[in-house]
């Protein structure tokens, strides 16, 4: 199994950056009093899929199809995002992000998510986005609440439970 590259890092990058321009682009279209609902998640993925050139690249690469429910969680002290398929696999990825307490969430997985990935985790209007990339996989997550969160980018693991 070969390890993320530089590559795999900045395009992580790049699309946390496509991702934050949405997102403020797409709050400010709602005004004020707009909420950052699953509603609003779908809306930011069609407009980054659409938009993002981490897409463009990879014509076969789709944010749509599924959803899948998730949460941050806390293990050893390292903050694990927990994804429901509705599959026979279930997988979490650990990401060095400090929580207490599970924090619900949206992800949006493309390709398959297994073994090490590179991420980028940012706060966007109050919320916790990592994303998750090696090659044409990975994965958009974004907590439903407000968090007070460290952010940065890294390695992580994707293991099937």
């Amino acid at each position: 199994m070969s390890q993320p590259d530089n590559l795999d890092l900045l395009t992580a990058n790049q699309l946390a950056n496509d991702i934050e321009a949405e997102s403020i682009t797409l709050a400010k279209e709602r005004g004020e009093n707009g909420e950052v609902d699953e509603e609003f998640f779908k809306e930011l993925l069609k407009r980054v899929e659409k938009n993002s050139a981490v897409f463009k690249l990879d014509p076969t690469t789709s944010l749509l199809p599924d959803k899948a429910s998730c949460q941050l969680t806390s293990a050893n002290g390292l903050g694990k995002i927990n994804i429901t398929t509705g599959t026979n696999t279930n997988p979490e990825f650990y990401v060095a992000v400090s929580t207490t307490q599970p924090i619900p969430g949206y992800a949006k997985p493309y390709g398959t998510l297994d073994g090490v990935q590179a991420y980028v985790s940012r706060l966007v209007l109050g919320r916790l986005f990592v994303v998750t990339t090696k090659g044409t996989s990975g994965c958009i997550f974004t907590t439903t609440e407000a968090v007070k969160a460290s952010v940065g980018s890294g390695l992580g693991t994707w293991i099937n439970v």
